[in-house]
């Protein structure tokens, strides 16, 4: 290994070959480790350009290449316009999942909310086991709402009662409303239930 100081850079200036530089110098664990970095990020942002997410020209100019003769008259200029450059911002931005080592963790405020859309569930009267099945984050507004309003109804219906004894000429009509078929009682009188 070599010892930097003063002195030695001035013997190393004068004794040392190019050969003993890449051999001692340019093989250093830190530059190694920046090697493995460059390639790391250079095959990910090869994934986001295959899945659409970069162009191959930021691409190119993020790792310092020069580029083909397109990027001449484009990104290999002095000075990018400030369209190009929020550009790409965004295009880095939807990059990230492919640069990321470790998948991010939600913001508080997503997690603020998970955890309001799971207790009015169960306020509304779902179990503890049917939230912890339900993607609520993933759920939209109008399909989280109409989850509730039906396990509101159905609970509000018959004072909570879930199923009820009806006469045969109404099964259809109520069928039609959401509950379903139990068992056919004498008398013409059928008994139904409310979905679980």
């Amino acid at each position: 290994m070599v010892n930097v100081t003063i002195e030695n850079l001035i013997l190393f200036s004068t004794v040392v070959t190019s050969k003993d530089f890449h051999v001692k110098f340019l093989r250093h664990p830190f530059l190694e480790i920046s090697g493995v970095l460059r390639s790391y990020f250079d095959t990910q942002l090869m994934l986001a350009e295959n899945a659409g997410k970069v162009i191959r020209d930021y691409r190119q100019f993020w790792m310092g290449h020069k580029g083909d003769i397109e990027a001449r008259y484009t990104t290999n200029k002095h000075r990018l316009p400030g369209e190009v450059v929020e550009d790409m911002r965004a295009a880095y931005q939807r990059s990230q999942g492919y640069l990321q080592t470790a998948a991010p963790e939600a913001t508080s405020d997503e997690r603020i909310r998970e955890e309001f859309k799971k207790q009015l569930l169960l306020v509304a009267g779902f179990k503890p086991e049917e939230v912890g099945k339900m993607d609520v984050l993933g759920m939209g507004d109008d399909e989280f709402q109409a989850a509730i309003r039906q396990k509101l109804l159905s609970m509000m219906e018959n004072n909570g009662v879930r199923q009820k004894i009806v006469p045969v000429e109404e099964i259809e009509k109520h069928i039609a409303k959401g509950w379903e078929f139990v068992a056919a009682l004498p008398d013409r009188k059928a008994v139904i239930k409310l979905p679980a």
